[in-house]
């Protein structure tokens, strides 16, 4: 890692003031050993600045300096049902869909988007122009990276501001923000790589306007440039980040802290480390694929599910199971977790076991995995889906149902889930107290949440030790689809 490139940046963060409120000025802020005179103007100033936006970036959605993370990753897989939260180190509240502005976890998610925002926007008003040849790439890439929160921002909040001490505005102005800053980054770049990611991105936010027409462009021409991109986060456990969502399923071993839906657990954990489990000796935590190929069949597969169109869904379905068959794994004893440590009994933990996703839905094994012998865990993607299945899904919702299911598996420990559900967190009270545009009671301050989600069971099953089957109290994608005329799900509706 290039320490010396993020102490820059890092410094230059008191210099310029970057955050989601105002809670200083930066006008006062100095730093005796980096000041704008001796970073703007460098040669090289674009190149040294996107570094730190990378890091920005991952600290944004997955860090964890000390015992609460900069990041949202773990808080949003406790607020849906991908997650239980069993012990106290992480959020205690999110389980139960119980979002304070006080929560010290949404205020940083906020205030974490907003220094990428804010580290963007210097970066193209002050540093481009005062670097003597900046890249073209690069110029696009900071494009990408302020788009990027807009983007964040509005699956995450109800309300939010755009700008710095600016007005809420709403999920949908955020995304169109985001839509335009992928916009600028696909017209000025020349690298077909980065470009592939600008468009999966772009398809995202167009999806969640309920744009369909737009969003279908995009997937279909990343799939055809590249259906096998990825970008990753990168974390470092020597240098930071850190990786705030591996420390909650895997580093801390017998804890258990967050434990999967039985439905889901054959794809826990998705971040680990091989060279010296839950000891944190080696130099690299497990970095997150924020930005991946699945992402545009799923779309692509969504607006045709929405239109109609089973067949086309189907054909794309099938073809994202040949990329989720290409994508790595990693085999992992996993004996240092077990699922009961905690709570003996408490939840299923061999593979003898049988889950159903509600009440007279079909049993079926496989999705719970033996945690003392070798295992092959997905590190990208994962599913439980299969052809057959696909081909069975004949009827429009069955087939919804099956996408928002392969969303969930495919996106687990990613942070997604929440946004697919319909939840929105209100803004902070940090936000409420030094932004004078927003009130107590005002709209940011409250939060989203769909009247059809059962608060309080979002994670829970029963379990019936004589015939070794676990049955999910919720099939929450059921549910989805059967409110998709609701505002705040299914998009094309």
């Amino acid at each position: 890692m290039r320490t010396t490139i993020f102490s820059i940046f890092l410094a230059l963060v008191f210099v310029t003031g970057l955050g989601g409120c105002d809670l200083f000025d930066p006008s006062n802020a100095e730093n005796p050993n980096v000041l704008e005179g001796s970073f703007l103007g460098l040669e090289n100033s674009t190149e040294l600045w996107l570094e730190g936006l990378e890091r920005q970036m991952t600290m944004s959605l997955n860090n964890n300096p000390t015992t609460s993370g900069d990041g949202y990753i773990s808080s949003a897989e406790i607020a849906s049902d991908n997650y239980q939260n069993t012990q106290t180190f992480f959020n205690q509240f999110m389980d139960d869909l119980i979002f304070d502005i006080t929560d010290d976890d949404i205020e940083a998610a906020l205030f974490s988007l907003g220094d990428l925002r804010e580290s963007a926007e210097f970066g193209l008003n002050s540093v481009v122009p005062s670097d003597p040849e900046p890249r073209v790439d690069d110029i696009a890439e900071i494009h990408y990276f302020k788009a990027m929160s807009h983007l964040l921002i509005g699956e995450l909040f109800n309300q939010a501001p755009a700008d710095s001490a600016g007005p809420p505005v709403t999920q949908a102005e955020q995304l169109q923000l985001a839509v335009d800053g992928f916009t600028q980054a696909i017209s000025m770049s020349t690298d077909a790589t980065a470009m592939n990611g600008y468009l999966i991105a772009r398809a995202r936010a167009y999806r969640l306007l309920g744009d369909a027409t737009n969003a279908r462009a995009d997937a279909e021409a990343a799939i055809a440039a590249d259906p096998e991109y990825i970008r990753f986060t990168v974390h470092d456990n020597t240098n930071g980040p850190i990786n705030d969502m591996q420390d909650a399923i895997f580093d801390r071993g017998n804890f258990d802290d967050l434990q999967p839906l039985p439905r889901l657990d054959f794809l826990d954990p998705k971040y680990f480390s091989t060279a010296q489990p839950n000891l944190r000796g080696d130099d690299e935590d497990a970095d997150v694929a924020y930005i991946k190929g699945e992402e545009a069949y799923l779309i692509l597969a969504e607006v045709q599910a929405s239109e109609g169109d089973i067949a086309g869904a189907q054909a794309t379905l099938e073809s994202l199971l040949l990329l989720i068959a290409e994508r790595p794994v990693e085999r992992l004893e996993d004996v240092n977790e077990g699922r009961t440590d905690a709570n003996p009994g408490s939840r299923p933990n061999s593979s003898a076991w049988a889950v159903s996703a509600e009440a007279g839905a079909p049993m079926l094994t496989g999705l719970i995995v033996d945690r003392d012998i070798e295992v092959i865990f997905p590190i990208v993607s994962g599913t439980s889906i299969t052809s057959a299945e696909i081909t069975a899904a004949a009827a429009q919702d069955d087939m919804l149902a099956l996408i928002y299911l392969m969303r969930q598996e495919i996106f687990i420990a990613e942070g997604r889930r929440m946004t697919d559900l319909g939840i929105r967190w209100p803004v902070p009270q940090d936000e409420v107290t030094s932004n004078p545009n927003i009130n107590d009671g005002d709209p940011a301050t409250q939060a989203q949440i769909p009247s059809f989600l059962p608060a309080g069971e979002m994670d829970a099953f029963t379990m019936d030790e004589t015939t070794m089957e676990v049955v999910i109290t919720h099939d929450l994608n059921r549910i989805l689809v059967e409110n998709k005329a609701a505002a705040e799900v299914l998009p094309f509706f």
